[in-house]
């Protein structure tokens, strides 16, 4: 009678196959136990910005940057009146805010939803006229209808869209970075100019 013979499999593939084994199952935990994966409840006391509030949530408080959209920023046109919008649509009343990702600042970037409404506080302010879709970040399938709102928005020559050309924000900071830089060299160059007429007065 033939012996069966007991196959010996290598210690490091092993290895390599409960870890397999283990991470697989913590990633599984993370994403089902991860709190960017579910949405909470609190209320807006805070409108810094068109597109950032402050939301306070079981005695925490968070700032929260609507996520795919981008209001006017300080300085520009139609800042203040998109962050009276916020304030108007949002301020002192109850949310739903769900996470999408945070960035780089560690600021959460989420949809917020206003109690009793169907639309998204994001979508709102596009439709409103007071936001630009974020074309670089946004890439949900939500995000082709905010696309068409604005489009509707822009056609129609509502809020900033009474502007024929105006200015998305990251475009103007990048405009205004430039112009700072510019006026530093400018400066820079002027002082160099002058210490040289010194010093040629000094050698005469």
């Amino acid at each position: 009678m033939q012996k069966r013979t007991k196959k010996s499999s290598h210690p490091a593939i092993s290895i390599l196959w409960r870890w397999s084994k283990r991470l697989f199952i913590s990633a599984l935990l993370v994403a089902i136990f991860s709190p960017q994966s579910h949405a909470f409840f609190g209320k807006v006391i805070e409108v810094p910005e068109g597109d950032l509030v402050v939301v306070s949530a079981n005695g925490v408080e968070q700032r929260i940057r609507l996520y795919g959209v981008a209001t006017p920023v300080k300085g520009q046109s139609f800042h203040e009146k998109a962050r009276i919008l916020t304030g108007c649509l949002s301020l002192k009343r109850n949310v739903e805010v769900t996470n999408i990702y945070r960035d780089a600042e560690g600021v959460m970037n989420a949809l917020i939803r206003i109690d009793g409404s169907k639309e998204n506080l994001n979508l709102q302010l596009i439709a409103y006229g007071l936001a630009w879709v974020k074309t670089n970040e946004c890439s949900a399938n939500m995000c082709s209808e905010w696309k068409a709102r604005e489009v509707l928005a822009k056609s129609n020559f509502v809020g900033l869209w009474i502007d024929p050309d105006p200015i998305p924000p990251w475009e103007w900071k990048k405009q205004s970075r430039s112009k700072i830089n510019q006026s530093r060299h400018s400066g820079t160059r002027n002082r160099e100019k002058a210490n040289l007429e010194d010093e040629v007065t000094d050698s005469e």
